[in-house]
Formats: C-alpha cells, structure tokens, sequence
C-alpha cells in the first residue's frame, strides 16, 4: 500500500473517515443493543409464558381429575361477564374462582372451589345466566398430580424443568424426576396466605431458574420451575454474535470510509494539482470534472471561472503593459529628441512648451487608464446624485456642437425636454456621452452626418448615438472595447484607444448595456442602456 493512500493524520480523508467509522459504529451499536435486549427480554417472556401455561394445565388437572384438553382456550376471569358471575353467586355463594376456559363448542366452564369442594360452572354462549354445575371429587389428587409431571417432564432434561406440589408447610408431596438436591431451593421461599400467585427467579450455581408459584384452592402450593441454562446459554451467543459483528463492522466501515472519504477529496486534490500547476505559470490548467456529486462539480466549475478570469487579466495586463510601453514611448522620444536639440539652440521656452504638453498628454493616458480600472473594479468611491440625464445630454451635445461645425460634420439631435430621473455621477455620465459623440464625430468625414436620440421605455433610458463614418470592420467587432485596442482604419486619428474602454467600464458600473451595429463606408451606430428608476441600486 503506498503511503499516498494512507489517511494522514489532520487531513481531510482522515478526518471523514474517522467520521463515518464512528457514525457507522454508534448506528451499529445502538442497533445491537436493541437487539440484544429485546432477544433478552423474549427469552425471558417466553419462560414466563410457558411456565403460566404448565401451571393452569397442572391446575386444572389437579381440581377436576382430567387432563387438560388441548382443545380448551384458557381465559382470563375478567372476560366472564356480570351476568354469569351472579349467576354462579347465586347457585354458590361461597365460590371462589379459580380459572376460566373456552371448549370446543364454545362454552365457558369457570372452575373454583366453594367450602372446599372443586366445582365447575358451565355457561352456554345462547343463554349467558343459566349455569350448570358439576362437582368434582377425585380420591387422590396429589397421586395423580404426581403423574403428570413425570408425563410432562418426559422429553425435557429433568434438570431443566421443574415441577413440584408443596404442602402449605413447605412439604414436597410431589415433584417430577430432577434431582433431589434441588428440592430445598424451592422450599426457601414461602407465598403468603392471601397470595394466589407469585413468581420469582431462584439463583442456581449452572445459572438463574424462573419459578412461579401458585397456591391451589386447598392451600397446597404448586411450583413450575424453568432453568435458564440454555437461554442465559443462547444470550451469552447472541452477545459474542453482537461482539462479532461489531467487529467485523468496525473493519468493514473503516475500508468504506476511506473509499467513500478517498471519494470525496478525489476532486479536491484535482483542483488542488491545477493550482500547483497555475502557481507554476501554467496559466491554461484547468480541472476537469468527475463524478464526486454536484458539490464538488461547484467547486470545479468555480475554480476554473476563477482561473479564467485570472488568465483573461493576466492577458490583459500583458497588452496593456505592451501597449502603454507603445504609446509613452512615442512622447518620451519626441522630448528627449527636443532636448538633445536645445543643447544648440537658444528656443528654452518653447521646448518647456513642448515638453508641458507631452507631460499632459502621459498624464491624461495614465489617468484614464485609472479611471477604467477604478470604475470597472468600484474601486473609486464617487457621490452619486438624482440627475436629470436628459438634460446632461443636452449639454454635452451643445458642448461639441463647435468641434463638429469645425470638421463640417451635421450633428443632429433628439433628445426629450421631459426630464429622464436617475441616481448617477455628473462627470461620468458626461465622459460616456462625450466619449462616444467625440467618436462619432472623429471617425465621419466632413458633411456627414451623427445623430443622437433618446427614449424611455419601462423603466431604462435608450441612448443612441449614429454616425456616418468609415465603420467599424468585422475583424475588429470583437475588440473595440479593449484598452489601447485600434484598428487599422483609425490610426491616422488621433486618440489613444481608451475611450471605448471608459464607455464600457462606466455603462457596466450602472447595470447598463452597450451594443454597436456597423458597416463599412455606411457608418455606425451605438446603442447603450441605463436604469432611469430613482429607487434602482448601483454597485
């Protein structure tokens, strides 16, 4: 067994297997233990039982002389109904019941003694008061008594079972065939007066004897004993039975534990192999996915959105470093060429003129590019008020009303004078107004025409901003909201590709959308969506 399969100690897979052992075995415990004690509990009801059933046959026999018919269902007195009990009251006043049976034909007989003399009381089921007597006198009881415990007692281990009849003294007058020795145990105890039945459990040096005692209508007591030598020995098995079982549990358990645990963290030392592998620089790992269950498939799919999205800014980075080390590069020439050159040149202020404006020009590359980040990450805490956005369109058209008069560009506008109410930053909806119109009008030619409107509709406002321009090409459909991304048709405009980047940060930090249709040499068109619901939440 290699020691990447032992559960270490603190590890997880040790930890669920530990859980699931003891899980298992306090389960398999409890279940035992019922077992146990409700075999335990029969055991001991079923020698009871027999012994009662031994006891009112033996009764029944020793007062009438006659064997107990199989036939007969003995019944408890307290099913005999008042009726009959008057009944009898009536025919005996001095009858003290004994015991109750059904025969075969559906009578009852109740059997008792009335002064001494054993008599029986027969009741028809069709005529419940009438009762017939008979009286029984059998010349020697105790004889016949004798009899039939021997009789009972053949076929069982005369150790095992024990019947006996003792005198109101303690006398044995009889007993079945077990050993004499075993008499006095019985002897030991005596049953009140007043008492008809009483069981107890004698100790017995081979294990307990259930007895139980009943005191006849003469006074003589009979005595039913069963030895517990074969249950206590058949308890004493089921417990090593238990024992074993629970043995053979722990083990079982144990082993599914640690395929289930194994299982289980199967998927997370997937994940964890990918992470070593990305902590390494290989950014394109991903987990693949197993049949763990859906937890673990959550993590999986987590993980890789994670590294994703981790790759995706790595990627970014890398053309954003790329391309800043581009575009400064450019201004940072320009002022060292300038420099160079006023080392024979007396032109001091026009150089810092120029060397100011480049700085500028860094400046507001770098500041925008913060700005981006800032407003996609909602890094910037800026105050957002109730603003009529309407009117801030207005005014940012009006604005670059002149820049496009001065190219010869026709810009027209449609824009409601109903104010159109949304919680929102000034400045950062003039920049998405501004950087899109400015766009528009960089990219038409002179007497081409960028129009803007503006609508409501359930609760949003649509923005639209058309252009004639040269297009967007298809190839770079996909790219126009990247940093520093510029197609080959806008290079010889001056901008630095940044603005379309704003314009996507700040429409998403608004829960908004941006979409664009184009065609080269016709124009293109933008079309963003903004929440205009006062009560609407920004994040």
């Amino acid at each position: 067994m290699s020691s990447n399969n032992v559960p270490q100690l603190g590890s997880l897979k040790s930890r669920l297997t530990v859980f699931y052992v003891g899980m298992f075995m306090i389960t398999q415990l409890i279940c035992m233990t019922v077992i146990y004690f409700c075999q335990q509990h029969s055991v001991y009801s079923d020698a009871r039982k027999k012994a009662l059933v031994f006891s009112r046959e033996f009764t029944c026999e020793y007062m009438t002389g006659a064997e107990f018919s199989t036939r007969r269902e003995l019944i408890s007195l307290d099913r005999i109904n008042n009726e009959t009990m008057c009944a009898i009251r009536a025919a005996a006043p001095a009858f003290i019941p004994e015991m109750a049976y059904v025969d075969d034909s559906g009578d009852v007989a109740i059997l008792g003694s009335s002064e001494g003399v054993v008599c029986g009381f027969s009741v028809s089921q069709e005529n419940p008061s009438g009762v017939s007597r008979q009286t029984y006198d059998v010349p020697d009881r105790i004889a016949l008594l004798n009899e039939e415990f021997n009789g009972e007692s053949y076929g069982e281990d005369v150790n095992q079972v024990y019947f006996l009849l003792l005198s109101p003294d303690g006398r044995c007058l009889a007993k079945s065939g077990f050993n004499e020795v075993s008499v006095d145990l019985f002897t030991q105890f005596r049953i009140p007066a007043d008492s008809g039945t009483a069981t107890m459990k004698l100790a017995h040096e081979d294990g307990g004897i259930y007895v139980n005692y009943h005191r006849l209508f003469d006074g003589n007591i009979l005595v039913i004993g069963k030895h517990m030598k074969q249950f206590n020995k058949y308890i004493v098995n089921l417990l090593y039975s238990i024992l074993l079982t629970l043995v053979l549990s722990l083990v079982v358990s144990f082993y599914s534990g640690r395929i289930i645990a194994d299982r289980f963290v199967r998927g997370v030392r997937r994940v964890t192999h990918a992470a070593r592998k990305i902590e390494n620089g290989n950014y394109a790992e991903r987990v693949s996915h197993g049949t763990e269950g859906t937890e673990i498939s959550d993590l999986v799919d987590a993980f890789n959105d994670m590294t994703n999205n981790t790759e995706k800014l790595l990627i970014e980075l890398k053309t954003i470093s790329d391309s800043m080390a581009h575009d400064l590069r450019t201004p940072i020439t320009r002022m060292r060429g300038q420099a160079e050159m006023s080392l024979n040149s007396p032109k001091d202020n026009e150089l810092a003129s120029d060397v100011a404006e480049e700085c500028e020009n860094m400046l507001t590359l770098i500041n925008t590019m913060l700005e981006i980040t800032q407003t996609e990450f909602n890094i910037s805490k800026i105050d957002k008020d109730k603003l009529d956005f309407a009117a801030i369109a207005r005014d940012t058209v009006d604005l670059l009303a002149t820049v496009a008069d001065d190219k010869g560009v026709t810009l027209r506008f449609d824009i409601p004078e109903v104010p159109l109410m949304m919680v929102g930053n000034k400045v950062q909806l003039q920049r998405l107004i501004g950087n899109l119109l400015d766009n528009a009008i960089k990219f038409t030619p002179a007497n081409g025409v960028v129009s803007v409107s503006m609508r409501s509709d359930s609760g949003r406002v649509l923005l639209t901003i058309a252009d004639t321009g040269c297009g967007i090409p298809e190839i770079d459909s996909q790219r126009v909201f990247e940093r520093f991304y510029r197609s080959d048709s806008s290079r010889n405009v001056p901008g630095n590709g940044l603005g379309l980047s704003l314009v996507k940060a700040i429409v998403d930090s608004y829960d908004g959308s941006i979409i664009f249709e184009s065609e080269m040499g016709r124009g293109t068109v933008f079309t963003l969506t903004l929440p205009i619901d006062p009560e609407h939440k920004h994040t």
